[in-house]
């Protein structure tokens, strides 16, 4: 197993693993991004830590997850995410949860030109955020958005110059009822938004309740 923050008898707070300049890291065993702890009357919390990868002067940047799962805020975790840019490639991850077990809220994966391939995508308390016309390939196998608790998953963009890279799904992707849908546009992309396509799925949608966020609503 490999862990960027694990809390144990106390906090853990703003672990980070940077991934650069032409890297590779191939991982043999799951991999958790934030994980809390809780055990009896326990627990302490993961908070804001995160895996950077990106490309440099000398080529792209690849971590190769080999099959296995990747978890980004797990048991009491906030904060925690797995950022991919330009020239960063993450591939060959079987299961990736977001913000998958209990007492959890603000993880999630963001692209900004770099690319990301998993088998299956499960998003709960968590968000896949896509920023940008900036060339990035997020591929998932098949993709299910939940709403468990009361805080539920989120597909959030942020459109500028083009629109948005979509997310794109080979088989099926489910949206729970309640789930959000969170665009936001920053200053000077008034109208980058018109006729981008936020995500493809080859086997079809199964939209049981897709929403707006409220908070981009407002």
């Amino acid at each position: 197993l490999m862990y960027v923050g694990k809390a144990g008898a106390r906090d853990v707070i703003t672990n980070i693993l940077l991934l650069t300049n032409g890297g590779t890291l191939f991982s043999t065993g799951d991999v958790f991004i934030g994980r809390g702890y809780v055990s009896g009357g326990t627990s302490n919390n993961a908070y804001n830590n995160l895996a950077y990868i990106v490309g440099g002067a000398y080529g792209d940047s690849t971590w190769n997850l080999g099959g296995t799962n990747m978890s980004i805020g797990s048991s009491l975790s906030t904060g925690n995410w797995l950022e991919v840019y330009s020239g960063g490639i993450v591939s060959n991850i079987n299961v990736l949860a977001v913000g998958f077990d209990v007492n959890r809220a603000s993880n999630g994966v963001m692209l900004q030109g770099g690319t990301l391939r998993t088998a299956y995508a499960i998003v709960d308390h968590g968000s896949l955020f896509m920023r940008g016309k900036a060339g990035s390939d997020f591929s998932i196998g098949t993709l299910n958005v939940t709403n468990s608790g009361g805080q539920p998953g989120t597909l959030a963009v942020e459109f500028a110059g083009g629109g948005v890279d979509p997310i794109k799904v080979s088989g099926t992707a489910t949206f729970a009822s309640g789930c959000y849908i969170s665009p936001s546009v920053p200053a000077g992309f008034r109208n980058a938004w018109i006729s981008s396509t936020i995500l493809t799925a080859s086997g079809g949608i199964n939209n049981q309740g897709l929403m707006l966020d409220p908070a981009a609503d407002s």
